[in-house]
C-alpha cells in the first residue's frame, strides 16, 4: 500500500495546472496526473500489523534506523515537589506584612 497525502496531490495538481498555462476545465486530469506521479514516486508502505518491531523479533535495527526508546512520561505530581508547590517562608512572611 502506498501512502500519499491529499495535500501533496493538491500541490502537485496545482503545479501541473500552472505548467500547462492554467487552462480552464482540466482539473480532473491534472489531479489524476498528480496522483499517478506521486504514487509512482512513493515506495510501498507495509501495514503496521504485518511488520514485526525489531525489539520483538530480536533483530538489530536496520542501517539508518535508530534503536531509541521514548522517555517515560512522568506524572504531574512527580514533577513538582511538595516544597516547591508551597510558597517559601520568606515569600509567605512578605505577603502577610
Amino acid at each position: 500500500m502506498k501512502a500519499i497525502s491529499h495535500e501533496s496531490i493538491k500541490l502537485r495538481a496545482y503545479e501541473i495546472w500552472e505548467e500547462s498555462g492554467r487552462p480552464h476545465g482540466c482539473d480532473k486530469e491534472h489531479w489524476e496526473q498528480a496522483e499517478k506521479e506521486l504514487l509512482e514516486a512513493v515506495p510501498e508502505v507495509q501495514p503496521a500489523a504485518a511488520a514485526k518491531p525489531a525489539a520483538e523479533a530480536g533483530a538489530e535495527p536496520a542501517a539508518g534506523e535508530a534503536n531509541v526508546k521514548a522517555p517515560a512520561r512522568e506524572s504531574a505530581a512527580a514533577t513538582v515537589s511538595p516544597a516547591a508547590a508551597r510558597p517559601s517562608a520568606r515569600a509567605e512572611a512578605a505577603r502577610t506584612r
